[in-house]
């Protein structure tokens, strides 16, 4: 019997311990999720640029290919067949944040007014800020054959620099006299 109420009264003073939390440990807890929560929420941002510049890099090379695609299928561009095809326009110095697709209507390898067919815009903290040769630089495909002219030119090789502002840092595209085309860094 004795046993049985030191049981008892081991049960009864567990049950009715107080259970909690100290100040201290509340203060600790606290400070601990709002250094984590400062942390994450300042590089919130810095997380996504470089997210915009690999985006806008890609996005722009899919472009340059959509554009050689609508040479080889011979896309029409308001109901007419392009002479010399399809391309895509940069223009840096005077618009460093867009670039144009085009149908090279009268076939002078050259972009010209009501050729365009869509402009693209670069996200607001990207910018194209190089090229190799110089600006405006007008990339034409003519299918059958592999010919890419750039600047009405054949033979020649394009890079385009992007460069994201923030933390300065750049992607490549290189278009090459056959076509083919490289987002590079």
């Amino acid at each position: 019997m004795k046993e049985k109420a030191k049981i008892q009264l081991l049960f009864i003073k567990f049950c009715n311990k107080q259970a909690g939390f100290t100040l201290v440990e509340m203060l600790v807890s606290v400070s601990i999720i709002g250094i984590m929560s400062t942390m994450y929420f300042t590089n919130y941002n810095k997380g996504g640029v470089g997210v915009d510049l690999s985006s806008a890099a890609e996005e722009m090379a899919s472009k340059i290919r959509i554009a050689q695609n609508y040479s080889l299928g011979t896309k029409k561009f308001n109901y007419v067949t392009p002479l010399s095809n399809w391309g895509v326009h940069f223009d840096y110095e005077n618009n460093d944040n867009s670039y144009k697709v085009f149908a090279d209507l009268n076939g002078n390898y050259i972009f010209d007014e009501g050729e365009e067919y869509s402009t693209t815009y670069l996200p607001r903290n990207v910018r194209i800020t190089g090229v190799t040769i110089a600006s405006p630089v007008d990339v034409i495909f003519l299918p059958p054959d592999p010919r890419t002219y750039i600047n009405g030119d054949y033979g020649q090789t394009v890079e385009l620099t992007l460069t994201e502002d923030v933390n300065n840092t750049i992607k490549k595209i290189n278009i090459n006299f056959i076509g083919l085309i490289d987002v590079i860094q």
